[in-house]
Order: C-alpha cells, then structure tokens, then sequence
C-alpha cells in the first residue's frame, strides 16, 4: 500500500476516535451534576442546630451529675465548659448535618424533577426520635471516649503512640461504651430530641418555600437564631437552675 494511502487511513482514524472522545466528553458533562446548594445550606442549618443542642445536652448532663449535691455551686470552669460543649457539639453537628444532607436533595439532572416537598409533622416526629437516641449512643459510646485521648495527650499524659492505641481500643470497646456511659445521655437528650423535630420542621419549611431569597437564606439565619437561643441559655442560665434540668434529665435522678 502507497504511504500516502496509509497515512491518510491513519489520519482518518485518529480524527474518528478523537470526535468520539469528544462527544463522550460532552455526553459526560451533560449528566454531570452541579453542586446542590439547596442540600448543602439545608445540611448546614440543621447541622448548626444540631450542634447547639448537642452542647446544651452535654453540658447540662455534667452539671446535673458532678454537681448534684450542691445545687449552688459554682460553674464549670470555662476549660471545663468548652471541652464538654464542643464534645457535645461535634456529636451533634453529625447527626444533624447527615440528615439535613440526606434530606435536602432536590436532584437536578432532570428539568422535569418537582423540586422536594417538607416534611410533616410525624416524618419530623420521628427524626427527633432519631436525633434523640443516635445523639446518647455517639457522644456517650464515641465522641467523650476520644475527646478523652485528645484532651490526655495535649496534656502530656500520653504519646502519639499511646493515642493509637487507645483510639482503636475505643473502636472494639463501642458496644460497651453505648451502654455504660451513652445511656447515660439517653434521659437528657430527650428535650433535645423533642427540639431538634419541631425546629427541623420550621428549617424545612423555610428551605422549601417558593420564594428564592426565604429559600436561600431563611434556614441559615433561623438555625442561627435557634442556635444562639439556646447556647445563651446554657451561658446564661443561673447554675442552680442548670443543676435542676441537668439533674432531673439523668438517669440517676430517674431511677431515685
């Protein structure tokens, strides 16, 4: 075969296979989804909420047990107060922001797809329920237990290795933890459950309004105004008070 008739051969089969590589490309790109803002704002409301509660439900667990033979003592140190807060609150923000993620796909590959409706009040109902008892089996079964390893080794009491090890012993002891020390919470996450539901609902109503602008911001600065409600009581609130709700919500006062 002539060179010209074999390079014109090649030539057309590298300028096929280019055009298919092409319009697989374009193909590809026109499934690709773009970046579901609603979803996001909605995870990171809830996920906001979620938090605060979580901090209120911790700190107010250990107020109720370390302090309930003196209901007017002083409180927490502020080192104290913002080990067992931001433990709360990390539980909390995981819960929370996985079930706004989860819930606030409004899918947008196809032009037809109805934008999501809110939820009622029994499917918001039970994700208080939800959010009740995933928050006492995390923060008691998982969260302390590591913050406690993070907290020994910035203080020295342990090294990196030591960390390690604890970290995966903490992994095989999570049944146990669950039911030692997450059962503990089980009374006190109560109120928060039962918060978490109604205020969840609210967000879910606002991210599903017609109106871009409610839509778009409304979650966000509702959530922040929740959030802030309620951390300024756990500031706030005079300790003996704390002490009663703290108190009153454990299992221990139950069982009395």
């Amino acid at each position: 075969m002539p060179v010209g008739a074999t390079l014109l051969i090649v030539h057309t089969i590298s300028r096929h296979r280019l055009a298919t590589i092409t319009q697989t490309s374009d193909v590809i790109r026109d499934f690709e989804q773009p970046t579901d803002w609603a979803r996001w704002r909605f995870a990171a409301s809830t996920g906001l909420y979620g938090a605060a509660l979580g901090a209120a439900v911790t700190v107010t667990n250990v107020v109720g047990q370390t302090s309930k033979f003196a209901p007017s003592a002083d409180r927490l140190p502020l080192t104290g107060f913002l080990y067992f807060a931001v433990a709360g609150g990390i539980a909390g923000l995981l819960i929370a922001g996985a079930v706004g993620y989860f819930m606030g796909s409004s899918p947008p590959v196809f032009k037809f797809t109805k934008p999501r409706s809110p939820l009622g009040y029994v499917e918001w109902a039970g994700i208080g329920v939800g959010y009740w008892f995933a928050f006492a089996v995390i923060v008691g079964g998982a969260v302390l237990p590591e913050a406690n390893v993070f907290r020994a080794y910035v203080n020295g009491a342990i090294s990196l290795f030591d960390v390690v090890g604890f970290s995966i012993d903490n992994v095989f002891a999570f049944p146990l933890r669950i039911a030692t020390e997450g059962t503990q919470f089980m009374f006190t996450a109560i109120p928060a459950g039962i918060a978490f539901g109604l205020g969840g609902w609210l967000l879910d109503r606002f991210a599903t309004s017609g109106d871009k602008t409610t839509s778009s911001y409304g979650p966000l600065l509702l959530a922040a105004a929740f959030a802030g409600i309620v951390m300024a009581g756990l500031l706030f609130l005079p300790e003996p008070i704390l002490w009663q709700i703290g108190n009153f919500t454990t299992g221990n006062q139950v069982a009395r």
